[in-house]
């Protein structure tokens, strides 16, 4: 597991995956620890002028987890098809 290159702007979130790197854009999992029940979020994350895009977030359980697991390859692999030029 690799550690995102850039964090949301406060101390709310803990990295927890990185699903994967398309040019500048980063997908990872992010986990929100400050309410009662913990929540995780597939996010992309580009320069950190544009700050992170929230993509999906569930319950930090292990059936939220597993959702974001494929909503994060999902981002992943459409990143990589919107980056591949087209002939």
């Amino acid at each position: 597991m690799t550690k995102p290159s850039f964090q949301p702007g406060s101390e709310l979130y803990a990295e927890q995956t990185v699903y994967g790197q398309i040019g500048p854009l980063q997908v990872v999992r992010l986990v929100r620890s400050d309410l009662s029940l913990a929540l995780t979020h597939v996010v992309v994350l580009g320069h950190p002028s544009l700050g992170p895009t929230f993509i999906a977030g569930f319950p930090d359980t292990e059936e939220g987890i597993g959702l974001a697991d494929q909503v994060g390859q999902a981002a992943v692999h459409a990143l990589r098809i919107a980056a591949t030029p087209v002939s």
